[in-house]
């Protein structure tokens, strides 16, 4: 077994009574879940992405829409979303919230403020605002019952 696998003992126990007493009978079955990478996991693009600009000023917030990770069995996946103004994502923000969804509405004042501060580390000054910039997002897929992939 390695790493990634979890060994998990489901127990079905059925106890039995009658005016017999009769003993009570327990069924073990050990059930393997291969806790990996899942083999597919798409962020797709928000709407106006391509053609459009998000205000985030004048927004609630930013809807968002990915698969469900294929982990190759049904499972709950959280989600988390990270925002950055380099394409290498070398400044990204995790935002606070995590989502049970594979849609995700992500709080458009806290992208902003997460956005605004990567701007001024990267020398923009309040003269230069508002401003319009590519906007690059992460999102990841993980699951309580796989330590977090």
């Amino acid at each position: 077994m390695n790493h990634n696998e979890k060994n998990i003992e489901v127990y079905f126990v059925t106890h039995v009574w009658s005016l017999h007493f009769w003993p009570h009978v327990q069924t073990t079955t050990t059930l393997i879940l291969c806790c990996k990478k899942p083999t597919s996991f798409v962020l797709n693009t928000p709407a106006l992405a391509t053609n459009g600009t998000y205000d985030l000023a004048n927004s609630t917030s930013v809807e968002l829409t990915c698969t469900q990770p294929n982990y190759g069995f049904p499972i709950t996946t959280n989600y988390t979303i990270e925002v950055a103004t380099k394409a290498d994502m070398s400044n990204a923000t995790k935002m606070s919230t995590s989502f049970k969804t594979a849609k995700i509405d992500v709080d458009a004042a806290e992208m902003a403020a997460a956005l605004t501060e990567q701007a001024l580390k990267d020398g923009k000054t309040e003269a230069d605002f508002p401003i319009d910039i590519p906007v690059y997002i992460r999102a990841k897929g993980y699951s309580n019952h796989c330590n977090g992939f």
